[in-house]
Parts: C-alpha cells; structure tokens; sequence
C-alpha cells in the first residue's frame, strides 16, 4: 500500500510543481503625460522560470508593433538559479495629441507543457500641450489719434483698463486646468506607481520592483530598470547610509521573493512591502533635512 502511494506521488509531484511556475510579462510607459512633441519610455518586462525550456534568443520582441519609435536599445536579459528576466526598452513619440492608447502586448513562450501566450496590461498616455493664454494685451496697444481732444484721453485709458481687468477675471474663472508638468520628477513617479498597482498580487510586486529600481537609477544615475538587484544595490552603496542601505537591500529581496515564490502573493504582503518602501522615502528626506530628494542629480 505505501509502495503504491509513493508511485502515486513520484507521478503527481512534478505536475504540482510545474503547475506552481508562473511566468510574469508586464508593460509600463514613463511618463504616462507628456507634453506634445516629447516622447515616452515604454519598458516590457517578461519573467520565466529557468527550468522552462524557453531559449532567450528566441522570444518575440514586444516592440516590433509599436508606432513613432526613436531608440529601442538590444534587450537586457539576466538568468538566476530560478527565473529568467528579460527587458526591452523603447523611446516612442506619441503620433496624436490627447489619449494614446498602446494595445496590450503578447508575449508567447515555451513552457514544459506547451507554448504559453502571456498578455500585458494595455498602455494609456496623456499628451496635450498647455491651454494658450488669451491675447489680452493687444487692445492695450492701441491709442487715440492726436485729434482726439486731451480731456478724453483719461477716460478712454481707465476704460481701457477697467475692460482689460474684467476679461482677466472672467478667463480665470472659466480657463481649463493647466496640463500636467511634462518632467514627473522620479519620487512623484515612484510614489504614482504605488497609489496605481495592479489588482492582482503578483503583476503587482513586479510593477513595485521596476518602479523602485527606477527610481534609484533616475535619482543616482544609472539605468535602474534594467540592472539587477545586486547592480542596483552596487550603485545606491555610495549614496546611503548604512541603515538605509540595508533597509533598501531587505525591500529588494523581500520584492524579488514575492515575484517568484511558488505561492501567490497576498494582498496585505503588497500593501506592507508598498507601506515599507514609502517609510524608506521618508527616512531619505528625513536624512536630507527635509529637501526635495527626487532631483536628478546625487
């Protein structure tokens, strides 16, 4: 009887296990407002277990159907004891003002069952330039003739004006809000991406890996979303003390385990992992004595 409930699990356990390895593909578009005439990064990251026999120089590029690309560099690809992770990286110039939409990109690999056909999260991006101003000084360039007689002249001026600071306030009452700013500077951009995850757990911790790594490149000068953990821990060293250094270390790892373990993350793991990385924030403009530690510069 044990003998036959043995053979039983030597069968079963392979598929239990297989069935336990997810690949994760997912898109993200940085900015998602621009300004007219200025482009937007567009990053596709796919991850694998490194069992599958997927072979890297294979997969599909993402981007091939994307319109008004300016630079698309060669894809990153970094594989561990137990995931596979590659990234592409695309500048786009939007070809139409107000919401562009990206289609949702598919990625088709192959896994030890069969092909698998993953989809990415469709793309919305705001462009638009700022609301014109209206042309309000331009009754003031005029004058009455010198035939006038001088003793209107002073009526003609305090009218002129009075007209002047009516249309002002009118306009501001009734003019449209300003468009967003097109720099979305990186601690806004890392916060945005936590307040906007995905619904589901684990596309949600992959969303917060890219983010933070981002983050840390644009504020420290490296290209944090495609360098790994151990990369991207190199180039914050320099920067950090120690406590914030360690702090950074344990929200990467803990980031990477929640990506990849067997079990579906939980929700409360995203929203502790997410509340963790906002006390990290505030510890770095603690530490900075209250400036602004979003600029692009160390």
């Amino acid at each position: 009887m044990r003998s036959s409930l043995l053979f039983l699990l030597v069968l079963v356990a392979p598929s239990m296990l297989m069935t336990a390895e997810e690949a994760v593909f997912t898109a993200q578009a940085l900015p998602a407002q621009v300004d007219d005439g200025h482009s937007v990064q567009v990053v596709f990251e796919a991850r694998w277990p490194s069992s599958w026999p997927q072979d890297e120089a294979l997969v599909a590029d993402p981007r091939r159907h994307l319109e008004g690309i300016i630079a698309a560099p060669p894809p990153s690809r970094h594989r561990s004891a137990n995931a596979v992770t590659m990234r592409w990286q695309v500048d786009v110039m939007p070809p139409q003002q107000g919401l562009w939409q990206i289609p949702a990109a598919q990625l088709a690999l192959e896994a030890p069952d069969g092909q698998r056909l993953l989809s990415a999260e469709a793309l919305t991006i705001a462009v638009g330039p700022q609301a014109p101003l209206p042309q309000l000084c331009a009754p003031l360039l005029w004058w009455p003739e010198p035939a006038a007689p001088r003793a209107l002249w002073p009526i003609i001026v305090i009218s002129m004006l009075v007209v002047a600071v009516a249309v002002g306030i009118a306009w501001s009452r009734h003019r449209r809000p300003a468009a967003a700013p097109l720099f979305i500077r990186p601690l806004e951009e890392l916060l945005q991406a936590l307040h906007n995850l995905p619904g589901q757990p684990r596309p949600a911790a992959v969303r917060i890996s890219a983010a933070l790594r981002h983050f840390c490149g644009r504020r420290w000068i490296f290209d944090g979303v495609g360098a790994t953990v151990q990369e991207t821990m190199g180039h914050c060293a320099g920067h950090l003390n120690h406590t914030q250094i360690a702090e950074l270390d344990d929200i990467l790892a803990r980031t990477e385990r929640l990506c990849w373990q067997a079990v579906e993350p939980t929700p409360q793991s995203i929203d502790v992992l997410a509340e963790d990385i906002r006390a990290w924030v505030r510890s770095l403009t603690a530490a900075a004595g209250g400036h602004d530690i979003g600029d692009d510069h160390g």
